[in-house]
C-alpha cells in the first residue's frame, strides 16, 4: 500500500506466504513528504481475512498512522503477527504461532478484542498513551501484555504466559484484568501506576510488584 485512504476488504479469503516471503501486506512510507517531517500512510483499512505463514510480518503498517484493522486472523508469520503504526485502532484480531509478537502497536493506539497465542515472542506490545481493552494473551514464551507510559489496560487476560503476564511502564492503570500461570511475575508496575480489581494467582514469581508511587 503505497497511499492514504486505501481500503482492503480480503472478504474472508486468504493471504498465503512462505518461509521466504516477506510481509503479507506492507504500508509504505509516503516519499512525496520532505526529509524528517512526518512520512506515514493515513486512514488506511485493512479488514476481514486471514494472513499466514509469511517471512516476514503478516502485516507491516508501521508506516500506518490513524488507520484501521479490524477482523484479520494472523497464523504462523516469520517476524511477527501485525505491526502498527501511530494512533491506529485494532479490533478482533487473532495472532497464534509468530515467530515474533503476536501484535505492536506504535503510541496512541487502541486495541480492543484482539488475542495473542503461542507467539514465540510477546504477545501484545503498545506504545505509550495507548488503551487497551477485553484483549488476551496465553502462551506466548514472552510477556504477556507489555505497554508503555501512560497507558490504560482494561478488562484483559493474560494465561500461561514464559514471562510476566502483564508489564507497564510510569503512569500506567491496570483495571479489571486477570493474571495467571505466568512464567514470572502476575503484573508489574512501573511507577506511578494504579492496579485495580485484578485478579492474580499461581504465577511463579511476584503476584504484583509496584515501583515508587503506585496504587494498588
Amino acid at each position: 500500500i503505497a497511499a492514504s485512504s486505501v481500503q482492503i476488504d480480503l472478504n474472508g479469503f486468504m493471504l498465503m506466504g512462505r518461509t521466504n516471503a516477506m510481509n503479507g501486506i506492507y504500508v509504505a512510507p509516503d516519499t512525496n513528504v520532505p526529509p524528517g517531517e512526518f512520512n506515514s500512510q493515513c486512514q488506511i483499512s485493512i479488514r476481514n481475512g486471514t494472513v499466514e505463514r509469511w517471512g516476514g510480518w503478516g502485516i507491516n503498517a508501521s508506516n500506518a498512522a490513524h488507520s484501521t484493522i479490524s477482523t484479520i486472523g494472523l497464523f504462523g508469520n516469520g517476524q511477527g503477527g501485525i505491526l502498527a503504526g501511530e494512533g491506529c485502532t485494532l479490533s478482533d484480531c487473532a495472532s497464534a504461532n509468530a515467530s515474533g509478537p503476536g501484535i505492536q502497536a506504535s503510541r496512541s493506539a487502541t486495541i480492543r478484542d484482539c488475542k495473542a497465542m503461542d507467539n514465540e515472542g510477546r504477545g501484545i506490545v503498545v506504545g505509550e498513551g495507548s488503551r487497551l481493552t477485553s484483549c488476551t494473551t496465553v502462551n506466548n514464551l514472552s510477556e504477556g501484555i507489555v505497554a508503555s507510559g501512560g497507558t490504560t489496560v482494561n478488562d484483559c487476560k493474560a494465561i500461561h504466559n514464559g514471562l510476566s503476564g502483564i508489564k507497564v511502564d510510569g503512569g500506567a492503570r491496570v483495571h479489571a484484568s486477570t493474571s495467571v500461570e505466568n512464567g514470572q511475575n502476575g503484573i508489574v508496575l512501573a511507577i506511578y501506576c494504579i492496579a485495580r480489581d485484578c485478579l492474580v494467582m499461581n504465577n511463579t514469581n511476584d503476584g504484583i510488584t509496584a515501583n515508587a508511587s503506585c496504587y494498588v
